[in-house]
């Protein structure tokens, strides 16, 4: 047999064993993303829950008659729009609910506002645990949902399924 039958068995050989993994990485990757992406999907109520007690602690800030910012008061009526609106942007919620979640703790400890009301401290504290600052990754709500993005994300960034998965497929958000 001439050798340049033998290279172009190798060749082809070589590109059948590329497709085929190939092949098997995309069904994997799909999977994680499924997975992924409804893990996702299950913060949702968690960050409405977030947003309800944002909400409650604005408008009894309000009703008690402190002064909160316009842009405050219009930055948590769009976040709670946003919430509402499918699809939710949980990546976007999540970070302006963080945000959110600072700045009312910060004005309750200035203002002096959980000194003069205890049910405000219990608000205070409730909020600050929301936040999930000293958290372990295990233990956060967010935690099983960015343990199955970095799974995915991985995948997507395989060289091997780069020219297949580059231009249909975006990286999940890490929360």
């Amino acid at each position: 047999m001439p050798e340049w039958i033998i290279v172009i068995i190798v060749i082809v050989c070589i590109i059948v064993l590329y497709l085929l993994s190939a092949l098997i990485l995309y069904l994997l990757m799909k999977r994680a993303m499924n997975k992924a992406y409804d893990a996702l999907m299950a913060l949702v109520p968690y960050e409405q829950e977030r947003m309800d007690l944002i909400v409650q602690t604005k408008e009894r800030l309000l009703d008690d008659h402190y002064h909160l910012s316009d842009e405050m008061c219009e930055l948590v009526e769009s976040n709670n729009a946003l919430l509402k609106t499918p699809p939710v942007d949980v990546g976007k919620v999540k970070s302006q609910t963080d945000f959110l979640i600072m700045y009312f703790t910060k004005f309750l400890r200035e203002k002096k506002v959980a000194k003069k009301d205890s049910s405000y401290a219990d608000t205070s504290e409730k909020l600050l645990k929301m936040l999930h600052l000293n958290d372990d990754l295990k233990s956060s709500p967010y935690g099983k949902y960015d343990k199955l993005a970095f799974r995915y994300n991985s995948y997507l960034n395989m060289i091997i399924l780069a020219p297949f998965v580059r231009r249909k497929f975006q990286n999940a958000p890490i929360l």
